[in-house]
């Protein structure tokens, strides 16, 4: 009896333990995550399958959302986890690891015929563009916090910045490896430069909901992260997207 009264105790211990962690991303944000016919793609989504599923063991779910969806629902404890930059907003309700999940560098992305392109070659700072004419996207969080004091023409999604670009009513746009990879994908690198003088950096961390199960598992997740990080994994994945 009393055997079967601990068999029955165990029960929700072991249901809770098989749960997957829930994942979700932005589902329009190639080559980093997208949807295809209900099945997420990308750098991130493969990094969480296999940092999470495969080097923990725990079993993941992946899906993609309008981007202020996504939060909303780790926010509200629906689901368990996104990857993005911290901020103050976040901080609020998640828990957030401290190995990064990927880096990147940002550059300048302006018209190969541009007359001043030689004197942009020589920007290292964001301080720097105050005396140029930038363009990019509602809604790019890192621009929207970081070009204040910038004259920015704010355009209503990523695919408008390049034609905008090429017809000489910017100057510049200030540009990670993704925004490269769009460029290249919608066919403006014939006439667009990406130029080697690195800006800033951004990181991507791992967000996890304070109201998730699976808050407490952030040393595990940062330790593994790590080992990936050194071991090339997420360079090898990030450049299986990237390459021609």
């Amino acid at each position: 009896m009393r055997l079967l009264v601990l068999f029955f105790l165990l029960i929700p211990t072991l249901v809770t333990a098989a749960e997957p962690m829930h994942f979700v991303y932005y589902d329009n944000y190639r080559p980093r995550s997208w949807n295809d016919n209900g099945t997420m793609h990308g750098i991130l989504v493969d990094i969480v399958e296999e940092a999470v599923g495969k080097r923990l063991g725990i079993p993941v779910t992946h899906t993609g959302y309008p981007w202020k969806r996504a939060q909303l629902m780790v926010k509200e404890g629906i689901a368990d986890a996104f990857i993005t930059m911290p901020t103050a907003e976040r901080r609020t309700y998640t828990v957030i690891g401290v190995e990064p999940v990927i880096e990147f560098a940002l550059r300048i992305v302006t018209q190969k015929d541009n007359p001043k392109i030689k004197e942009m070659e020589l920007i290292t700072s964001i301080e720097q563009l105050k005396e140029y004419e930038v363009t990019d996207y509602l809604g790019n969080g890192w621009a929207e916090r970081n070009l204040k004091e910038v004259t920015v023409q704010w355009l209503p999604e990523i695919d408008k910045i390049f034609p905008f670009l090429v017809e000489k009513r910017a100057d510049l746009i200030v540009a990670s490896k993704r925004t490269a990879y769009d460029m290249k994908r919608l066919g403006y690198e014939s006439q667009l430069t990406i130029l080697p003088n690195k800006l800033s950096s951004v990181s991507f961390y791992l967000c996890v909901g304070k109201n998730s199960p699976y808050k407490d598992r952030l040393n595990d997740f940062d330790r593994i992260l790590k080992e990936m990080h050194e071991d090339g994994t997420i360079d090898r994945i990030e450049e299986s997207y990237y390459r021609d």
